[in-house]
């Protein structure tokens, strides 16, 4: 591990790639393509499909080009015809984008599957560079548009690919069928065309993560002003009550996973009192596949005009891996008292009678959920509280 790009540091950045990649769409499990001989004419569309200076992040390493891969330089060996066109003659801007040239060529040219790449990358978002709205770059979004009106989809498959560090304006291939599949890769640096590989090629390594943050149907459904700090008023996963078009934490897998036997340690603790969660995963899909556990708490007090409390909040989560199909993985983790506890303006964190509604996988539709009362006299946690410690 002392040489810098030798074989484990390599294989170390493409697995955490891997692990970072969010299925957000797989209509009729289009993903993995297990016979890539299905697609013998395969178009790699859109100003991210090569370009490994902008698939960085902000603060990353000098980038040397030699090692970087690419959703192109990866994957267009995987297929019998490949052709490249990068629509935005200028990049991830996309100002430079002659419309009629390219309905022309999707029109006079026949493919089986388009690889579209869009995003961001450095030139759109970054330290001292905010976005201002969350639409595709200038002209990517017409780009989108323009595939869905050309492309005949009885003959041509999607496959949508966001280079980004935060949600853009995707709400059209959502909702469209002609879109068979949408991958959020992130800023995946260097390795992001292998891990790519490893994940949509052949029979696919199904390793995704999930979203870290809410992603929006469009800007106007945040609150107002995003520089006011109160998220209160409505702001992420925790108070908004604006049905967005992926939820904080969603992620999809190649597999399926039952949970069932949610219990407790106890169902009435003390102010102050820690407690254990069990429950047992099954995965009942056909495939090897990771699973992240996710466990919200929504905390309903006694008293319930003493604050504003969020109507949820994330209080663990774990990545399981490869599990078999038919295995079952029974969990235990333990909530730390400082997790029950809500804060009260002049007077610091407190754990307060209340209900303790537990939420497994999901805290809008939960595979699991099942309650737990505290009762008893108030217990002060103090004026902060370290969530790493937690």
């Amino acid at each position: 591990m002392d040489v810098i790009q030798s074989d484990s540091h390599r294989n170390l950045a493409r697995q955490t790639t891997l692990q970072s990649f969010v299925l957000l769409k797989n209509q009729k499990d289009f993903l993995p393509i297990r016979n890539t001989n299905l697609f013998s004419n395969v178009l790699f569309l859109g100003p991210m499909s090569n370009n490994p200076m902008q698939q960085y992040g902000d603060y990353s390493p000098i980038i040397n080009p030699y090692y970087v891969t690419t959703p192109l330089s990866s994957l267009q060996d995987c297929f019998l015809n490949t052709s490249y066109n990068e629509a935005c003659l200028d990049g991830t801007k996309c100002l430079n984008y002659n419309q009629t040239d390219i309905i022309n060529y999707l029109k006079t040219n026949l493919f089986d599957l388009i690889i579209l790449s869009l995003g961001t990358g450095q030139e759109i978002e970054g330290e001292a560079n905010d976005r201002a709205s969350m639409n595709l770059p200038n002209n990517q979004s017409q780009l989108l548009v323009d595939v869905l009106n050309t492309i005949n989809s009885t003959k041509t498959k999607i496959l949508l690919i966001i280079i980004s560090g935060s949600p853009v304006d995707i709400q059209l291939a959502e909702e469209s069928n002609h879109i068979q599949a949408i991958l959020q890769l992130g800023f995946g640096a260097q390795e992001l065309g292998e891990a790519l590989k490893m994940a949509i090629i052949g029979d696919g390594v199904s390793k995704f993560g999930r979203l870290p943050y809410t992603w929006p149907k469009k800007l106007s459904d945040l609150p107002g002003d995003i520089t006011q700090y109160d998220m209160t008023s409505g702001f992420t996963y925790r108070y908004s009550n604006v049905e967005p078009l992926y939820r904080f934490g969603h992620g999809l897998s190649y597999s399926s996973f039952y949970y069932y036997d949610l219990s407790f340690n106890a169902t009435n603790i003390k102010p102050g009192d820690g407690l254990t969660v069990y429950f047992n995963i099954k995965n009942i899909g056909q495939r090897i596949s990771d699973e992240i556990i996710q466990i919200y708490l929504s905390i309903h007090l006694k008293n319930t005009s003493l604050t504003n409390v969020s109507r949820a909040q994330l209080v663990d989560f774990e990545r399981v891996s490869d599990i078999n199909p038919s295995e079952i993985i029974l969990y235990e983790t333990i909530i730390r008292a400082e997790q029950m506890a809500v804060y009260i303006d002049g007077k610091g964190f407190l754990i307060l009678p209340a209900t303790l509604e537990f939420k497994i996988g999901n805290f809008i539709q939960p595979y699991l959920s099942g309650d737990v009362i505290i009762d008893g006299d108030t217990y002060y946690v103090g004026q902060y509280i370290s969530y790493a410690s937690v």
